[in-house]
């Protein structure tokens, strides 16, 4: 291996701790002491998610509207009469309720975690299914978190944490794009960012990954609040 390669392996790799420090060393899984029940997680994640879908996003989206159609002629009003001349306001609530839907499995799956002591970036944990004998009592099966080997499988965990959501906000930034435009481009062009940052920092650290994943987190949920915004003027006024 050349110096070049070498100091391009080694780089990434410096704000990476080891991938066993803070854990069990008998099970691999975060210690006891650290474990939480369901409910204390739901707060938790219930009160983050809420804030972010419910005040944050709504807000972020009003402001942006709110000073494009002050600085600019806009038609957003015309194209919300056509879509309430033809029924379309269901598109968007029925959109809406997914999103929904999808937020509550993600919240499910985050609040398990607490309990059952699974860091990120695994998604799983195995373990061998001996009732009895040697294997009975081995230790979870986990992600390599470490070298080279980590970083792959951190790699591959950004883009399996992306893709969860890419179908839900690339068909709302289309029903999003018909009525709001390049309010729209915007909040894509802020995602595109966050993607480029999301996956080259979870590759190198799990504990790297947060700017990035806030700035793919937020577009969705401000995508999701201009949904609603049509639903609620189309279907209620």
């Amino acid at each position: 291996m050349t110096e070049k390669e070498t100091k391009m392996e080694k780089e990434p790799l410096k704000k990476q701790e080891s991938q066993f420090e803070g854990r069990d060393p008998a099970t691999g899984l975060l210690p006891e002491e650290k474990a939480k029940t369901e409910e204390e997680t739901w707060k938790f994640y219930g009160k983050m998610q809420g804030t972010i879908s419910f005040v944050i996003a709504p807000i972020i989206a009003g402001t942006v509207l709110g000073a494009v159609t002050y600085c600019f002629e806009t038609s957003i009003a015309t194209k919300l009469d056509v879509i309430r001349t033809y029924g379309l306001g269901y598109v968007y609530a029925s959109w809406y309720l997914v999103f929904l839907g999808r937020t509550y499995a993600t919240l499910n799956a985050n609040v398990a975690r607490g309990p059952a002591l699974v860091d990120r970036p695994d998604q799983y944990c195995y373990q061998i299914m001996a009732e009895k004998g040697d294997f009975a009592k081995a230790p979870k099966v986990l992600l390599t978190n470490e070298g080279p080997v980590g970083r792959f499988n951190r790699a591959q965990r950004a883009c399996g944490n992306l893709d969860e959501s890419l179908p839900l906000f690339a068909t709302g930034i289309v029903l999003n794009a018909a009525v709001f435009g390049p309010i729209t481009l915007f909040f894509a062009a802020m995602y595109c960012y966050g993607c480029y940052r999301f996956a080259t920092d979870y590759k190198a650290g799990t504990g790297q990954r947060r700017k990035g994943f806030m700035c793919t987190m937020l577009p969705i949920q401000v995508t999701a609040a201009y949904c609603l915004i049509v639903a609620v003027a189309t279907l209620l006024f």
